[in-house]
C-alpha cells in the first residue's frame, strides 16, 4: 500500500544543512522513507560538525545510511532498498507532504520519471526565484527533449524515478559537471525506444532552498561549469529547430552576463549581453530576466 521511497540526500562540502534537509525528509507525512547520505567531500577537513554525528541524531527516526566517495551517488543508488527514488540536495528542504504528493503523481500516471517545481529563497525567507516549466505543453519525449536541451529541467531535488528505470539508464555517468542534466537526458531518450518508461511533469512547489552565499562556487568555477555545460547542450541540438538552437547559444552567453553582473564585472557584463543580444534582440528583450545561472 505504501511503497518505500529512498531519499538520496547529497552532502555538501561544510554540511551547513544536512540536519535541516534530514528533518525535513523525517518530517514527511509519507510513512514508509529510508535516507541515504550520499557524501562526496568525506576526504576535506574542516566541518563544524561530521555528518556521521548529525546522522546519529536522526538514527531513531528514520533508516539512515551513510555512503562516502566520489561516486557515493551512484553507490546510494545501489544500496537502495525502496521502489521509488528521490533527490535532496543538502541546501533544499521538503514541505512536509511532498513524497506523500509527488509519489500519488507517479503512481496515478504510471510513470518512471517525473519532477516538480522548486523554490529558492534568500535569508529573511524572501522568494527570489520559483522555476516553473511553463513550456511543457506534454510529456513527449520531444517536448521534454527540447524543454531540457534549451533549459534544463528542474535540479536533483525535484527529480523522482522509480528505482529500477533508474538502475536501467545507469544512473549518473560522472562526478564533473552536468551530472544531473545527464541524468534527465539520459531518461529522455531511453524514453524514445521504450515508451512504456514514462515521463511526467509534476507542475507543484513542495521544494524550497536557502542558499548560502558562501557556499557558491566562485565566477570562475561558475563560468567552467556553464561552459561545460553549454558543450554538452551542443552536442545535442543536432536534434532542434534553428529557433531552439538560437535560444541554447543566447542563454548561453545570457547566464555569462549574468555571473558576471554578480561579480560586479561591469566589462564581460556588456561583451557578454551584446553576444546574447547580436543572437536574438526579441530573446534580450523578452527573455533574459528570466535567466539565472544553474
Amino acid at each position: 500500500m505504501y511503497p518505500k521511497v529512498s531519499v538520496i540526500i547529497r552532502a555538501s562540502e561544510k554540511c551547513t544543512y544536512l540536519s535541516q534537509a534530514i528533518e525535513s525528509v523525517t518530517g514527511q507525512t509519507y510513512p514508509n522513507i529510508e535516507i541515504i547520505i550520499a557524501d562526496e567531500y568525506a576526504h576535506l577537513a574542516g566541518r563544524a560538525e561530521s555528518p556521521e554525528a548529525i546522522i546519529e541524531k536522526y538514527s531513531r527516526l528514520c533508516d539512515i545510511k551513510y555512503l562516502s566517495g566520489a561516486s557515493s551517488l551512484n553507490a546510494a543508488i545501489e544500496k537502495s532498498t525502496g521502489e521509488y527514488t528521490a533527490f535532496l540536495e543538502e541546501s533544499g528542504e521538503y514541505f512536509n507532504q511532498y513524497l506523500e504528493c509527488h509519489l500519488k503523481f507517479m503512481m496515478m500516471h504510471k510513470l518512471s520519471f517525473s519532477y516538480s517545481d522548486t523554490s529558492k529563497f534568500i535569508k529573511g525567507g524572501k522568494s527570489f526565484h520559483t522555476k516553473i516549466s511553463d513550456n511543457i505543453t506534454d510529456w513527449s519525449a520531444d517536448t521534454m527533449f527540447r524543454n531540457h536541451i534549451a533549459i534544463g529541467i528542474s535540479p536533483l531535488s525535484s527529480f523522482m524515478f522509480r528505482r529500477d528505470f533508474l538502475i536501467e539508464i545507469g544512473g549518473f555517468r560522472n562526478a564533473g559537471s552536468g551530472r544531473n542534466y545527464m541524468l534527465v537526458y539520459d531518461a529522455i531518450e531511453y524514453n524514445r525506444t521504450h515508451p512504456e518508461a514514462r515521463l511526467g511533469y509534476f507542475p507543484c512547489s513542495y521544494i524550497s532552498f536557502n542558499p548560502d552565499v558562501n557556499e557558491k562556487p566562485d565566477s570562475a568555477q561558475r563560468i567552467k561549469n556553464e561552459n561545460e555545460l553549454y558543450a554538452v547542450k551542443l552536442a545535442g541540438a543536432e536534434k532542434l529547430d534553428n529557433e531552439d538552437k538560437k535560444y541554447i547559444d543566447f542563454r548561453h552567453y545570457a547566464v555569462l552576463a549574468r555571473i558576471a553582473s554578480q561579480d560586479k564585472n561591469t566589462k564581460e557584463t556588456i561583451k557578454n549581453l551584446f553576444k546574447a543580444f547580436m543572437i536574438s534582440p526579441d530573446f534580450t528583450l523578452t527573455q533574459f530576466k528570466k535567466v539565472r545561472p544553474d
